[in-house]
């Protein structure tokens, strides 16, 4: 599916955040757009005449933005907390992040590094790999990092899934896996080593993702750089 440019997804929610009776009035709008000038440097020539609605005057205005201006300045609309409930506009947040953030995000180095490295051992399997990008995603953009741990776990399980051909969840593939690494000549204390990174893994998934939305950032980094390795690893022996 081909992806969408943060300038068309201006347009196609333009109408929505402008709306008079759900969206933002003139006045926030000029005040919105106001601050956007002054952070990246443009200068404030808001215009609206009497016969132009808001939507398509906010459309025109941005049009002296670049792309990766209009996603960071579209991310902060639609975090709003006008639009919090507004499942249109959640929606185009996530299409937003998901076809645009490699593109426009800052994100750190070693993050980068280790998504390019451990994207190229993927590539061969194909669900894992979608869920891994997904939560590089998530994480570059800093949203829904919670669910970024999520797909970071089922990543790791299906992947698992995929080199021992069942369909069982991870928990239950510790001691399949346990064995097979065992037959690929893995000594038994990197064995054992990996299988208690598992167990342990899991019980945090489970005790502090599944049913907390709060997650601290450094977890978050941690537990990426974790499943990327453990990832790499099992790419690497199978």
């Amino acid at each position: 599916m081909e992806s969408i440019s943060p300038k068309v997804l201006l347009n196609q929610t333009a109408s929505i955040i402008a709306h008079t009776n759900t969206g933002w009035s003139n006045t926030e709008i000029v005040k919105k757009f106001n601050e956007a000038c002054l952070k990246y440097g443009k200068s404030f020539e808001y215009e609206k005449d009497q016969y132009q609605l808001k939507a398509a005057a906010m459309i025109n205005n941005f049009a002296k933005f670049s792309e990766k201006e209009v996603y960071h300045v579209l991310k902060t609309f639609f975090r709003d907390e006008k639009f919090k409930d507004n499942t249109a506009i959640q929606i185009a947040l996530n299409t937003l992040i998901k076809d645009n953030a490699f593109d426009y995000e800052d994100s750190d180095e070693h993050d980068q590094e280790t998504f390019k490295t451990t994207s190229h051992f993927l590539e061969a399997y194909t669900a894992s790999h979608s869920q891994y990008v997904s939560a590089y995603q998530k994480i570059t953009a800093k949203i829904h990092e919670r669910n970024a741990l999520d797909d970071l776990r089922l990543s790791l399980e299906l992947l698992v899934k995929d080199l021992l051909n069942n369909n069982r969840s991870l928990e239950n593939n510790v001691a399949e896996l346990g064995k097979k690494l065992k037959e690929k000549g893995i000594t038994g204390e990197i064995n054992t080593l990996f299988n208690r990174v598992i167990n342990f893994y899991t019980t945090y998934q489970n005790e502090y993702v599944k049913h907390n939305d709060a997650v601290e950032p450094n977890n978050v980094e941690f537990i990426f750089d974790i499943t990327s390795s453990m990832l790499k690893y099992l790419c690497r022996v199978f």
